[in-house]
C-alpha cells in the first residue's frame, strides 16, 4: 500500500525530410535526424513513509540514428559557393573540406534516471530533493536541486504518492 513498481517496454522512431541540426544561415539548429529508432526499458519505483517519500523513474535502452550530409548553406547559393572557394583557396586551414557537414549513422546505450524524495521536516516544512542524469549518444544532461517547502496548514496526515518536487521554471522537468 506504501510502495509501487511498474516496468515496460518502449520503441519509437521518427524521421525528418531535411536534416537541419547545424547552426549556420538555413538550418535549424535542432536535432533532426533523417531516421532515428530507440527501444528501452522503463521503470518507476515510488515509496512512501509517514514523513518521508521518494521516487525513482529511468530507462535503460538501446538507440540509432542516421544523419544524411548537407551544405553548410542551404538556403543560399552564394554564401555555399563562397565557402566551397575559401575552403578550397586555404587547404592548409581546411583540409579536403568542400563545405558540407558530413553524414553519419550512430548507434548505442542510453538511459536517464530520474529521483525525486520529500522529508517532511516540521508539521509545515518539508525538505525536497531531485537529481536528473540523461544519456543517448553525444546528448548528456543532468541537473539537480533542492527546495524547503512551506504550507499554511499543518500537515497532520503523511503525504501521499506521487512526490511533486518544487522545480525552477527552466528546469527540463518543469511542465
Amino acid at each position: 500500500a506504501n510502495s509501487s513498481f511498474k516496468l515496460g517496454l518502449s520503441a519509437s522512431g521518427i524521421g525528418f525530410d531535411k536534416d537541419l541540426s547545424y547552426y549556420t544561415i538555413g538550418h535549424g539548429g535542432y536535432f533532426s535526424p533523417q531516421s532515428f529508432i530507440t527501444l528501452s526499458v522503463p521503470f518507476t519505483f515510488e515509496k512512501q513513509g509517514y514523513d518521508f517519500r521518494y521516487s525513482l523513474q529511468g530507462a535503460v535502452g538501446w538507440h540509432q540514428f542516421s544523419q544524411d550530409g548537407n551544405v553548410f548553406f542551404p538556403t543560399d547559393a552564394a554564401r555555399q559557393s563562397q565557402a566551397v572557394a575559401t575552403m578550397a583557396n586555404n587547404p592548409l586551414i581546411f583540409g579536403n573540406n568542400t563545405a558540407v557537414y558530413p553524414g553519419s549513422t550512430q548507434s548505442g546505450v542510453s538511459y536517464n534516471l530520474y529521483a525525486a524524495s520529500e522529508y517532511q521536516v516540521a508539521p509545515q516544512f518539508f525538505l525536497g530533493g531531485i537529481l536528473l542524469l540523461d544519456n543517448s549518444g553525444n546528448y548528456r544532461q543532468w541537473s539537480a536541486g533542492m527546495s524547503l517547502k512551506y504550507t499554511f496548514e499543518n500537515m497532520t496526515r503523511a503525504p501521499t504518492l506521487p512526490v511533486n518536487p518544487l522545480l525552477s521554471p527552466y528546469s527540463p522537468l518543469a511542465q
